[in-house]
């Protein structure tokens, strides 16, 4: 189910998702990324369908989810901290990943 790979995100442990590749292994995988953004769209056009504690636990995974990319590439970027994401393209970060982000964090403010 699309909900469960979402929040499977949430889970440190789980290797294989978006959050576990950026958090634990410092790498941004474009693909885990825009799957999880897809997925979170799909999810809140289908919203309706879902039901009421799984949406719930999507409108909390969603601002958690930006705020700690938010987090990892604010790290990246400062010289004093030594967290580095291995392939970060910061030129793909704002022209592309970044409105994406506010997109999805923008949608869910929305259905709040």
């Amino acid at each position: 189910m699309i909900i469960e790979a979402i929040l499977n995100n949430k889970n440190d442990l789980v290797e294989g998702t978006f959050c576990y590749e950026l958090f634990e292994n410092r790498v941004f995988n474009e693909h885990l990324f825009i799957e999880l953004i897809e997925n979170i769209t799909s999810c809140l056009i289908e919203g309706d369908y879902l039901k009421d504690d799984d949406f719930i636990e999507l409108l909390e995974f969603v601002p958690w989810f930006v705020m700690n990319t938010m987090h990892c590439v604010i790290c990246h970027n400062d010289k004093n901290d030594s967290y580095f994401i291995e392939n970060m393209n910061m030129s793909l970060w704002y022209e592309r990943y970044e409105n994406m982000l506010r997109d999805i964090l923008s949608a869910i403010l929305k259905r709040k």
